[in-house]
């Protein structure tokens, strides 16, 4: 039997044992929060395998993702996008817009040097601006409301319009495809509207030093680069180019670029097969990157034949499992997202509104609805391409005969589907995808000329809306009715959003991309 005296004792000494694990753990848990993060440094060469080749570096001409990747990193605009895709300024120092929604007047940086030594003034701005109005698809969209444009000095511009856009006027100024890139007069007036660059100036964090075709493209810090003061975010705020040199090398071999990341050759690639995620997830040198890609859509004619019938679109619809046929297409659910929006959830206009017609996997419904519409099942003119357009075809083409269509399903290439897309007569429906836009009134759904053919005076009404609401609230809430109507009346469908995996040495640090690449802000912990 113990005494009162041992129990007291052993339950001191417990206690004491106790108190001090407790001491040990606090001073652990304080050196590891208190443990410095790793300070940005300079130096080095970033190595960067790119999957094609750059069909040019003109980024205000030529729309592939890879001339967006490099350029960026060389050349600015006056606004450009957040981590929310939302506009801010970059080169411009402020905006003010008259009272009638019809003048702009833009404030320049100033003491912003091109990679020539010439300081950036109003009339190198408004001379790159006129190039892209006349040039590029959102240059083009923009100058139909331009009446004038001229230099106010040697800080500003002036921009007037025949009719208020609202929005839409920094939106495409701030446009990543086919951007709206400020050169030296000298460059836009030796190369005019017909020349394609070939040796970009620009005022971003890296100058172009050389390209070497189907080799590389070799970038160098600008020593006397002008970052703005805020933090930064997205494709704006505060840039720093730490590395000294950026190499991007054309690696077209997937397989390449892997093996090239996993021994050292590149610091970072793209385009990298999903099927390695698994395995290069556990890498002890490398680490993943999902980056959102866009969204994967069906269009449906909707000026000539079957699909003129809203209730044959909503049978459509109402067919479909979007979850089956995300997983046929891209496997890993790392890869793929179930959602209603048409602006993904990476920007602030995402909103699930019309989301009881989403994914609703009820062949039932759709043979009702077809019926009521009287279907006497004439054949479905799909035309799809290869690869996972194709896989999305298949499976939908299986949930949408349960659902009582037949389907006529045409595997074309590319450029023959585009072709006959501009006969209404010959197809019924035919895939798409869509990256991120600035702002929804950009949607290529909403435009009457876009494939689709979705010519529909209420709609033109609400767009028409949103572009002349300059509160973001009011915005908000007439882009979330302009939605619902867009599930109602099912223009096109929306799948899914997709992601894209890239892959980076573990040294790498920095990285933020957004659906596209850039690399000021990263560097090399080595």
């Amino acid at each position: 039997m113990r005494s009162g005296r041992q129990s007291g004792w052993q339950a001191w000494g417990a206690a004491k044992i106790a108190l001090i694990a407790l001491v040990v753990l606090s001073l652990l848990t304080w050196e590891a929060w208190s443990a410095p993060a790793e300070t940005p440094r300079k130096g080095g060469v970033l190595r960067v395998a790119l999957d094609v080749e750059l069909p040019s570096l003109d980024p205000q001409r030529d729309t592939a993702y890879v001339t967006r990747s490099v350029t960026g990193t060389i050349v600015e605009s006056l606004f450009t996008l957040d981590e929310k895709y939302r506009v801010i300024p970059d080169l411009a120092q402020d905006h003010k817009v008259s009272e009638d929604g019809k003048r702009y007047e833009i404030t320049l940086r100033r003491g912003v040097i091109f990679h020539n030594g010439s300081e950036m003034k109003s009339s190198y701005v408004v001379a790159s601006l006129k190039r892209w109005l006349a040039i590029s698809t959102p240059g083009r969209g923009l100058a139909k409301f331009i009446t004038a444009l001229e230099p106010k000095g040697n800080y500003a511009i002036e921009m007037t319009l025949s009719e208020p856009i609202g929005p839409l006027v920094l939106a495409s100024l701030a446009f990543s495809y086919q951007f709206a890139a400020i050169h030296p007069k000298t460059e836009i007036d030796r190369i005019g509207n017909d020349g394609v660059m070939t040796h970009p100036l620009g005022t971003g964090p890296y100058k172009f030093v050389e390209r070497r075709p189907d080799r590389y493209v070799k970038l160098q810090r600008w020593a006397v680069y002008r970052k703005r003061n805020e933090n930064p975010s997205g494709y704006g705020g505060g840039k720093t180019a730490w590395v000294d040199e950026i190499i991007f090398s054309t690696v077209p071999e997937a397989s390449v670029r892997v093996a090239g990341v996993e021994a050292g050759d590149y610091d970072f690639a793209v385009a990298i097969p999903q099927d390695d995620y698994r395995r290069l997830r556990n890498h002890p040198q490398i680490e993943p990157v999902i980056q959102f890609q866009g969204s994967t859509d069906i269009a449906f004619n909707n000026k000539a034949g079957l699909f003129t019938d809203r209730r044959i679109r909503q049978a459509f619809v109402a067919a479909l499992d979007m979850e089956a046929i995300m997983k046929a297409a891209y496997g890993d659910s790392t890869f793929y997202r179930i959602d209603p929006s048409i602006m993904p959830k990476e920007t602030a206009w995402w909103t699930d509104a019309g989301k009881e017609s989403y994914n609703q996997r009820s062949p039932e419904r759709a043979r009702r609805l077809l019926q009521e519409a009287g279907y006497r099942n004439q054949p479905v003119r799909w035309m799809t391409t290869k690869e996972r357009t194709l896989d999305i075809a298949v499976v939908a083409k299986a949930q949408l005969e349960r659902g009582g269509f037949t389907i006529d399903l045409q595997q074309l290439e590319w450029a023959t589907l585009l072709s006959r897309r501009r006969n209404p007569q010959v197809w019924d429906i035919f895939q798409t995808g869509f990256s991120i836009q600035p702002d929804p009134t950009q949607h290529l759904i909403f435009d009457c000329n876009w494939g689709a053919l979705w010519c529909d005076p209420r709609k033109d009404q609400m767009v028409e809306g949103l572009k002349r609401e300059l509160n973001p609230q009011r915005r908000m809430q007439l882009w979330t009715e302009l939605q619902r109507y867009y599930w109602t009346e099912v223009p096109t469908v929306k799948i899914g959003d997709y992601f894209t995996l890239l892959i980076q040495r573990k040294h790498v640090k920095g990285y933020a991309g957004m659906n596209q690449q850039f690399f000021y802000n990263v560097w090399l912990a080595r």
